[in-house]
């Protein structure tokens, strides 16, 4: 139940960062690229790895019904190497942080 919550907060993180992203007008030349690399990205490939890059989440504590934001960095320079090792550290945070406030 907690690792339920733990992905629907995330989730919906993600939903609110992405509503407030820039628009971008880009050319009929660039559409036609992309709409390639789209169809060429269907399938699951992790985030790149050759620059370092942030997700900002959020843990659910329930015993006391609060939220607690976070940022996970991965990449050259931020000592977390991969998405896979950044993945693993927002499990385990969100478990220290259910431990710690609900003890």
């Amino acid at each position: 139940m907690k690792k339920l919550i733990l992905v629907v907060a995330i989730v919906a993180t993600g939903l609110v960062s992405a509503k407030d992203g820039e628009k971008i007008k880009v050319s009929e030349d660039t559409n036609k690229k992309e709409v390639v690399q789209s169809k060429a990205s269907q399938n699951d490939t992790p985030p790149d790895d050759t620059k370092m890059q942030c997700y900002e989440y959020s843990m659910f504590i329930p015993c006391t019904e609060t939220f607690i934001t976070d940022t996970q960095c991965w990449g050259p320079g931020s000592g977390t190497a991969t998405w896979e090792d950044a993945w693993d550290c927002i499990q385990q945070n969100g478990s220290l942080a259910v431990d710690y406030f609900c003890g």
